[in-house]
């Protein structure tokens, strides 16, 4: 999730599907045509608008109708801290207007693109099944196939919304504007969270996802609250990372909200008290315990009495296949301390690489 100019000291980077971010203004505008000498001169507002002209293919949401969240202090590394814009693009925006901000009409050399007509790859086809609403879920159907080709040039012929010179090219950081669109829709869809300012980006997995998340909230030597039984990768990143890793007593609903106001409230105050709380709340590896409605608000609402910010890791959240629904810790975060971290890998596949 992004926020645009809530902090011009840092820099966020993506982490995470559903995620929070916290940008320097200029990281966003520095991707497109904006003199590099006009960026410390604009102000916050200018940047936004310049950020939603940007937006040619923005989600359709009724979130902008909602109150921003209420959590503001958010403790972003010294990693952070340390990154910068992209020079080069900004650079190369530079070149592309002349001095009164006209468009110039230039081949940029400066990222070392290759024209699309060189791309050796003319079309692609893809054939899948689709849901069949009498199948009891237990076999695909493989009755029912839907079909789609996108070529190299589909924009320009206008037959979509993305061609093969656009997929194949260097995208926004944050992924591709079509899926990240589509992604948008689905979260509000289903999540639904309780304010406005709250985006998604994509990243080439979970795992990849939570170290991202897990560097840039957190300093080595902090500790990061994880389930006493909890998903293997996440100890083996840790590790790595100089985190400590702070075990949060669980029982047969999953993490004890009580064991995890107690651990806090007795925390050694010669330690960094730890700021983010790692859990998965459904199909839990290795458990497989999933926390019903109350847990989950009893877990919150620890998590705002001690400032924690909430990763929610749950790849299996949409194979949960009863009639009660369970609230995902983002639709029940009202304060904007959830990181949610959705995955293709277990309802598509897990080679698409995508979360």
């Amino acid at each position: 999730m992004t926020r645009f100019g809530e902090n011009n000291k840092t820099t966020g980077i993506k982490y995470g599907l559903v995620v929070r971010t916290y940008y320097k203004s200029a990281h966003v505008v520095g991707t497109i045509k904006v003199p590099v000498n006009a960026l410390d001169k604009m102000t916050d507002t200018e940047h936004l608008k310049i950020t939603v002209m940007q937006r040619m293919i923005a989600p359709s949401t009724k979130s902008a109708s909602k109150p921003t969240s209420t959590f503001k202090d958010v403790p972003l590394s010294n990693e952070a801290h340390a990154r910068q814009p992209a020079s080069l693009k900004a650079s190369g925006a530079a070149l592309a207007t002349d001095k009164s901000g006209k468009a110039i009409d230039i081949i940029s050399l400066s990222t070392g693109r290759p024209h699309p007509r060189y791309y050796p790859f003319e079309s692609v086809d893809f054939a899948f099944t689709t849901v069949n609403s009498s199948s009891s879920g237990n076999e695909p159907s493989a009755k029912t196939f839907g079909k789609t080709r996108t070529a190299r040039y589909d924009i320009a012929e206008q037959n979509a919304a993305i061609d093969l010179s656009v997929a194949l090219s260097y995208g926004y950081s944050a992924g591709s504007e079509q899926l990240i669109k589509v992604l948008t829709e689905h979260i509000e869809a289903v999540h639904d969270p309780p304010y406005s300012d709250w985006n998604c980006a994509l990243t080439v997995g979970s795992t990849s996802a939570l170290d991202l998340a897990i560097r840039t909230l957190s300093e080595p030597r902090d500790g990061v609250l994880v389930e006493e039984y909890t998903y293997s990768g996440m100890i083996e990143f840790l590790q790595p990372l100089n985190r400590k890793i702070v075990a949060v007593p669980m029982n047969q609903g999953g993490s004890c909200p009580d064991a995890l106001d107690t651990l806090l409230m007795h925390w050694d105050t010669t330690l960094p008290k730890p700021r983010l709380l790692y859990t998965i709340p459904t199909g839990q590896n290795p458990t497989g315990i999933t926390q019903n409605m109350e847990r989950r608000r009893q877990i919150y609402k620890v998590a705002e009495k001690h400032n924690l910010l909430v990763l929610e890791d749950d790849p299996y959240g949409y194979l949960r296949f009863t009639e009660d629904k369970l609230p995902s810790y983002l639709s029940l975060d009202t304060s904007g301390r959830v990181l949610r971290f959705d995955s293709t890998s277990k309802t598509l596949s897990p080679g698409l690489r995508c979360a």
